[in-house]
């Protein structure tokens, strides 16, 4: 078993796609597998000579897989932050979204709030949307800075316009319950969106707005029939509710 675990660690997969060392699993990969892993490896090893900004990207990735597995390493997680660094240098955006990551976490360097924004404000300007939802929710929670509720919106809609789904139902939440940027609408938008995908929370709030007429013309059999979906899975505020529009006619 134990060997089987050391052969798991050590080996790590790479797919062969454009890039001929993708990565696109942590560590954990079946020992059978430790072949394909090799070969793949040294074609990684070869791009990583050439500086290939990707395969750098891979190799500090794989370093924090690694680390994960055991002890969590300070030591591990600086070398995957140089290989990072590498890669972030030739304007990779996603070793720049890990590079905040580690400065946000402590993850092989110092916590340092404003490292990790720069860090994550280059990765966010090439459109990656985890590093700009990461910027909405720094100035949402106000880590180490003061909240900054418009800040946040403007990261949180570029997150959002990129599919980001975290960042869309922070959008739906912050337009409903903000006042100083209320927008029934916009919450409505959003919840509408991610209501039809499942989840619960934009579900309450479509079935309020329609209740009450919020940001969408009241419909009462509408929030009636958000409030039927809640109550199915166990609300009972929203079986409550349900019962009282049942009992109107609705």
């Amino acid at each position: 078993m134990k060997a089987t675990v050391a052969v798991i660690i050590l080996f790590f997969f790479f797919m062969k796609t454009s890039h001929s060392c993708e990565y696109i699993t942590p560590y954990y990969v079946f020992y059978e597998d430790s072949v394909m892993a090799k070969n793949n490896l040294k074609d990684c090893e070869e791009k990583v000579l050439q500086h290939d900004a990707h395969a750098q990207y891979v190799f500090g990735k794989v370093a924090y897989d690694i680390n994960n597995a055991g002890s969590r390493n300070q030591t591990l997680y600086s070398q995957g932050n140089d290989w990072f660094m590498k890669s972030a240098n030739q304007g990779f955006s996603k070793a720049q979204y890990e590079l905040g990551i580690a400065s946000l976490e402590g993850l092989g360097t110092d916590r340092n709030i404003y490292k990790a924004i720069e860090w994550f404000e280059k990765s966010a300007s090439k459109e990656n949307k985890k590093a700009q939802y990461q910027l909405g929710l720094i100035y949402y929670e106000g880590k180490a800075l003061k909240k900054d509720y418009n800040q946040s919106l403007k990261w949180f809609k570029l997150a959002a316009a990129n599919e980001h789904v975290e960042a869309q139902a922070y959008l739906a939440d912050m337009y409903f319950i903000h006042e100083e940027i209320q927008d029934y609408y916009e919450s409505f938008k959003w919840s509408v969106l991610l209501a039809d995908k499942g989840f619960g929370r934009n579900q309450h709030l479509l079935a309020v707005m329609y209740n009450k007429g919020l940001g969408v013309r009241q419909d009462k059999k509408k929030a009636k029939f958000w409030f039927g979906k809640l109550c199915d899975n166990g609300d009972q505020d929203s079986c409550d509710n349900y019962r009282i529009l049942n009992e109107g006619g609705y």
